[in-house]
């Protein structure tokens, strides 16, 4: 695939083992990238056709290069639950990590609730005590999900407003919470974009996303970024009804 004279990269890559997709094995090529986009991939004769004063030429070698990866089940709210609020992957204890929710609750607004996230029974040693959390925090929920999102730390005002218990915390029973976390937009919009250059770190540039109910929340920041052409990769949903019955006149009108 050639390009016009006037028309050039701002990077070239070289490469002894391009796989296009198209053919059976990898072989000798280039890829030639415009701003964000691919705009070329041909044998390594047509790549001069791209490349001009200003042009970034990276020769790779044998390094292995390939098309993104379509991840077909992810969960951006899960991404979300282990980014929001305080990080106690470090803490030794219980006693250690309820310093940092306090000091987090101290920053928020009256009444506003404190997530956190990371820890784990292993490196504490026990399960946290409940309580503890009930006399500190008598005015605000308190929600700490365990590392592997197994196990949720809070207080019984917590559980009464969401509806589940510690020990049943899948992305299921959290409905509600997830729900809630996602009302903030410009902080959802921010961790949406973390969450595409994680996965694009990951060499995955097309995604199913699984939301519960409507997803009402992120499919208007999705059209708006797709609007702007900030939308940072090719995004699929799936619904899967829990809050709500699943509402089918809705998503054919839309």
């Amino acid at each position: 695939m050639q390009g016009k004279n006037d028309t050039l990269a701002d990077k070239v890559l070289l490469s002894h083992a391009i796989f296009n997709g198209l053919e059976d094995e990898a072989s000798p090529g280039f890829v030639a990238v415009r701003g964000e986009r691919i705009a070329a991939v041909g044998r390594p004769e047509e790549a001069q056709a791209w490349i001009g004063a200003e042009t970034v030429v990276y020769d790779l070698g044998d390094a292995f290069i390939m098309p993104g990866i379509h991840d077909n089940h992810v969960f951006f709210t899960g991404y979300m639950s282990m980014h929001r609020g305080v990080d106690l992957a470090h803490t030794a204890s219980s006693e250690e990590a309820m310093e940092l929710l306090l000091q987090e609750a101290n920053n928020l607004p009256p009444g506003k609730d404190v997530t956190a996230f990371g820890w784990s029974e292993d490196r504490w040693g026990k399960l946290p005590d409940s309580s503890l959390l009930d006399g500190l925090f008598p005015d605000r929920a308190v929600i700490a999900i365990n590392r592997n999102k197994s196990y949720c730390w809070m207080n019984r005002l917590a559980e009464n407003k969401y509806q589940f218990s510690p020990d049943q915390c899948s992305a299921e029973a959290r409905a509600l919470l997830l729900q809630a976390m996602m009302q903030d937009r410009s902080l959802v919009q921010q961790e949406f974009m973390e969450f595409c250059r994680m996965l694009a770190a990951r060499g995955v540039t097309s995604i199913k996303d699984i939301g519960f109910d409507r997803h009402s929340e992120l499919l208007p920041i999705l059209d708006e970024l797709k609007e702007k052409g900030e939308l940072p990769l090719r995004f699929h949903f799936s619904l899967e009804p829990v809050v709500e019955l699943f509402d089918i006149k809705h998503w054919y009108q839309i």
